[in-house]
């Protein structure tokens, strides 16, 4: 299994001085690796003792540049594979440097795979290193895209020659950066071996570079392990009324789907106007291919999304009637809604000529089914 290496055959004779009842997992720094072509051993042969003395030992890899949260998703990915190799329901995770930190975030998320957690040598409070390079080198152009592309081709190249291949972010990978940037939370994780079970508590702030999605999705998974733990499954991600319709409401680039006889349904981009409780009102033009295919079917589906996480989405699929434009709030509203005000008037000058040739018609659309997830809901 690409990325995880096992260390499981203790040397005949050695004992049981390093036999843990739960596998210990080494996890590498930026850069890191379990060996190159089996011969330059990133750990110089510590899972090998390890073994020797009774230790069931596993070396992974992650992605060599990339957010802690990334490495620790994989991580847990990994986490995953190692009880279902061992039956044993959790581990012991040693990080080194960077590795600290995804075996923190792993810690955090999924305690229900973790028994310990040991840190060698992390970031926890940031890198001169990281300080350094981001107050010099990256904030934008050139140089940072040089210093980028030659880091991820870097990680790319060893994650190839250690037989894995995970995707590569330097920049996002920066252990510290100023203190503007989006912080995860904390946690110091340790044993407690009365009760058996893993605190995690609040301390000092750990400075790494996140982004929403990252920390939108260790939210969600704490969510869903603390249903799991409480014997719920995880609550609806459909939007009630008020929701689905405020967020169609919003501006959004539509996909409008129509069918197209024997081939596959034509999906278009579209520019929309939509009042909640009111028709989806789309402008196009008279001769268009979609129009045809409009007055054939008689009806469509239209679905707005975000293009970022937490995702959401609404469909609606319903009947469309061909009618008049009123020129001010269908043509021109909707030029200035979606360009602004002055970008808005260029662009209704510039395609003047074009949209009076080919004439405008307006399609309404009435919503009559509706599909709706909004993930903000997997958090709470």
């Amino acid at each position: 299994m690409s990325g995880l290496v096992a260390f499981t055959s203790p040397k005949t004779g050695c004992g049981t001085y390093t036999k843990t009842q739960s596998p210990i997992v080494l996890a590498h720094r930026a850069a890191g690796f379990d060996s190159l072509f089996g011969i330059l051993d990133y750990w110089f042969g510590i899972p090998e003792d390890l073994a020797a003395g009774g230790a069931k030992v596993f070396v992974i890899e992650v992605s060599q540049f990339n957010t802690p949260e990334v490495r620790g998703e994989q991580l847990i990915a990994q986490l995953e594979q190692i009880r279902a190799i061992t039956g044993k329901p959790k581990v012991n995770l040693i990080g080194h440097s960077q590795g600290g930190l995804d075996v923190r975030y792993a810690a955090a998320v999924r305690p229900d795979l973790v028994a310990s957690v040991t840190t060698i040598g992390a970031p926890h409070q940031g890198a001169q290193i990281a300080d350094y390079l981001d107050a010099n080198f990256l904030n934008g152009g050139f140089t940072q895209d040089v210093i980028a592309n030659f880091a991820n081709e870097l990680g790319t190249i060893i994650g190839l020659l250690s037989g894995s291949s995970n995707p590569q972010d330097a920049i996002a990978g920066m252990p510290a950066r100023r203190p503007t940037s989006v912080t995860t939370a904390p946690w110091k994780v340790s044993r407690r071996a009365a009760e058996g079970s893993i605190a995690a508590a609040p301390t000092s702030h750990l400075r790494v570079r996140s982004t929403r999605r990252a920390a939108w999705l260790a939210a969600a998974r704490r969510r869903q392990y603390a249903l799991s733990r409480e014997g719920n499954s995880m609550s609806s991600l459909s939007m009630s009324r008020s929701e689905r319709e405020a967020f169609l409401a919003g501006t959004h680039v539509a996909i409008l789907t129509v069918a197209d006889g024997t081939r596959g349904p034509l999906a278009l981009p579209v520019w929309y106007r939509y009042e909640p409780g009111g028709e989806v009102r789309i402008v196009t033009g008279r001769t268009s291919r979609k129009l045809g295919l409009i007055k054939k079917a008689g009806r469509v589906s239209l679905c707005v999304q975000t293009e970022t996480a937490p995702y959401e989405y609404v469909t609606v699929e319903g009947p469309a009637t061909i009618g008049e434009p009123d020129h001010e709030r269908d043509i021109r509203g909707v030029a200035i809604r979606y360009l602004g005000e002055r970008v808005g008037e260029m662009y209704l000058a510039m395609t003047a000529e074009q949209r009076a040739a080919e004439g405008e018609v307006l399609v309404s659309v009435r919503p009559e089914r509706w599909l709706t997830a909004d993930f903000h809901k997997m958090t709470g």
